[in-house]
């Protein structure tokens, strides 16, 4: 329940935080609090609610709150401070600096929280039940407002020379896109028109792809092993989606290139980790063929990185980006990592044509037909 944790404490904070400005506007002007103090709460109240826009997407839950009367960090202002002076350079080389725009990049970051929390709310109201022409109609609306975002971002935060933030800000906005249109995918519960659910598809597959391409920016620019926790959880629900679409061969080298970025996230962090072996245990248990070099690359992950004993390691609810896309014959009941580790390690799953058999779980007697 490591997620459902945070996700909690994100939400108290934030209420004791929202709680403690109005009893400070109630007792005292609030012009009487220093500036500095009145953008540092601004600043924490925002963080606390994109993580918490972030936590709520990937946990399939609903938004717990609003900042309605929170005031933007840098409309306050705070006398000899220029954030638009700030610049940024690759650590630790210190070359190539730049100005960063965190003026402008702040501002439009909080345009898309707010863009991707409306998202979240109101397709969590939906979700559970059949999904309807009303609901792919309001799922339109919103995703208007994405493609208006993201055509309308300013030049200063182009991708000539972009720094990491700028690249993170894109995989951001594309991760809300697959998160908005997942809902009407193949294999969900609809009974739209045909052209409508291939739509959905088109637009996600697309976004997985541009994901896939920006993380490969980070890579060669910047390398994978600095590659932030929002890059790896963008890689892998693009892994995921483009697992859909292998027979489509833009689609499969974009996956072979994902699995790459993903597989150097793993050696940082747990959740890249655990999403590299249920992708190859999603392939085997939808009877998915991956390419030549992807299988590879997944064998020499599980015999180099991953043993029996890692399947402990995700005893709790951390967020499996599979059921996101929920392809054909993934058991969806079942919603933690962990509860799905304890179903599938224990299959023998074999390469196709590889040998000897890559699961470490080998002393399974119960197999499954090879991808």
């Amino acid at each position: 329940m490591l997620g459902q944790i945070h996700f909690n404490t994100a939400t108290q904070m934030f209420s004791s935080l929202v709680s403690s400005r109005q009893t400070t506007l109630s007792r005292n002007n609030f012009r009487q609090v220093s500036p500095k103090r009145q953008r540092a709460r601004s600043v924490m109240a925002w963080a606390l609610f994109q993580m918490n826009t972030m936590m709520t997407m990937s946990l399939f839950k609903d938004t717990k709150y609003d900042k309605d009367d929170i005031e933007r960090p840098y409309d306050v202002v705070v006398p000899g401070s220029n954030i638009s002076d700030i610049t940024w350079s690759p650590y630790p080389r210190h070359n190539g600096e730049r100005r960063a725009c965190l003026d402008v990049f702040f501002n439009e970051q909080l345009n898309l929280a707010e863009i991707a929390n409306d998202c979240n709310r109101s397709m969590s109201e939906d979700g559970e039940g059949p999904i309807d022409l009303s609901v792919w109609q309001k799922a339109e609306r919103l995703g208007e407002r994405l493609f208006y975002w993201y055509h309308h971002l300013p030049a200063s935060l182009g991708l000539d020379d972009a720094p990491p933030h700028f690249l993170n800000l894109r995989v951001h906005y594309h991760y809300t896109l697959i998160s908005l249109y997942k809902f009407f995918t193949p294999g969900q519960n609809t009974s739209l028109p045909i052209h409508i659910i291939h739509h959905a598809k088109d637009l996600c597959i697309h976004s997985a792809r541009e994901i896939v391409s920006i993380t490969a920016a980070h890579g060669r620019d910047f390398g994978f092993d600095r590659m932030y926790f929002a890059f790896a959880e963008g890689v892998a629900l693009a892994l995921f989606v483009l697992l859909t679409d292998l027979d489509n061969e833009k689609s499969s080298q974009a996956f072979f290139e994902a699995a790459v970025a993903l597989r150097a996230a793993s050696r940082r962090f747990l959740f890249a980790k655990g999403m590299m072996r249920m992708a190859y245990l999603t392939a085997v248990q939808t009877h998915t063929t991956l390419p030549i070099r992807a299988r590879k690359l997944f064998k020499d992950f599980v015999q180099h990185s991953w043993g029996p004993e890692d399947v402990n390691r995700f005893n709790s609810e951390i967020p499996n980006v599979a059921l996101m896309i929920k392809p054909n014959g993934v058991d969806t009941d079942l919603i933690g990592l962990s509860a799905l580790f304890e179903k599938w390690e224990g299959t023998s799953a074999k390469m196709e044509g590889d040998s000897p058999d890559i699961n470490p779980s080998s002393s399974s007697s119960n197999v499954t037909t090879s991808p």
